[in-house]
């Protein structure tokens, strides 16, 4: 639990923090997580875009899904001190967020037993309002890793365009070594048995099947997978994510009408603004 007087001291810093950031540009405009005046539509809408490019030019476009276990929790605290240090934050403002990381203890309780104390070394706290910051400042040098890549990082992905698909392969299989070799360098759990793979394509063009090579892992592409919560297909006709979204009104819709002579008109209403 995070005190509401050090929430105070969070924010005034924050705000200072993401004030030099933006006025120097210094975050990488790939990263839309955390910014003000961004929000989850605009990777939508940015990755649409380049995928509907790619098809008028006949090209394939491939996306890698990184997977992180634990983001928050495994942010290396002597990594981000350096990186701080590399932007400009430094002297008073960098002991601050020393102070404010360090020295931090955690212990787990189960009924009448507690476990013992523990310092903890890594990560930023969960719920606070400089933790999401800090962590945009961590991971803000990744696009820098693939010079191939488009990078969305708001949720670790990238997109990869290419006529052929040996060269696409080639491209994929040299970014994926890329972004391990960078997640290794920054302490960072990248959950290879996870990331996932989908190759875009125009309905007319047929591709052999294709396996991308990754150290000692072999990911086979999907055809399907969630993206900032709408399912993508191959094609992107968003048939999928329409059939998903149809499922769930359905299903509320019956719920509100078999107890419509129970619910208030205003309810009903309430009802259908909240979930429909």
């Amino acid at each position: 639990m995070l005190s509401n007087f050090a929430k105070i001291i969070e924010r005034l810093l924050h705000n200072r923090i993401y004030s030099f950031l933006e006025h120097n540009k210094l975050i990488s405009d790939a990263q839309y997580g955390y910014r003000k005046s961004r929000s989850s539509e605009h990777p939508l809408l940015s990755v649409k875009e380049q995928i509907l490019k790619s098809f008028k030019e006949d090209k394939l476009v491939c996306g890698i899904f990184a997977d992180y276990s634990k983001a928050f929790d495994t942010i290396s605290h002597t990594i981000l001190y350096k990186k701080l240090e590399w932007y400009g934050i430094r002297g008073h403002a960098r002991e601050l967020i020393y102070s404010y990381l360090t020295n931090r203890k955690q212990y787990v309780t189960v009924d009448n037993y507690a476990s013992s104390v523990l310092t903890i070394d890594k990560g930023v706290p969960q719920g606070s309002i400089l933790g999401p910051l800090l962590f945009l400042i961590f991971i803000n040098d990744l696009p820098q890793s693939c010079l191939y890549a488009n990078f969305r990082i708001d949720d670790s992905n990238c997109f990869i365009t290419e006529k052929s698909l040996p060269c696409l392969k080639s491209l994929v299989e040299e970014s994926l070594r890329n972004i391990y070799d960078w997640s290794k360098a920054n302490s960072r759990s990248l959950n290879v048995k996870k990331t996932n793979l989908i190759i875009f394509k125009p309905k007319r063009k047929n591709i052999d099947p294709v396996e991308f090579k990754f150290y000692n892992e072999t990911i086979i592409p999907t055809t399907q997978l969630k993206f900032l919560g709408v399912t993508l297909n191959e094609n992107t006709d968003f048939s999928l994510h329409i059939e998903e979204v149809s499922k769930k009104v359905s299903k509320i819709i019956g719920i509100i009408n078999r107890n419509r002579y129970i619910f208030p008109f205003k309810i009903k209403l309430l009802l259908y603004y909240a979930l429909v």
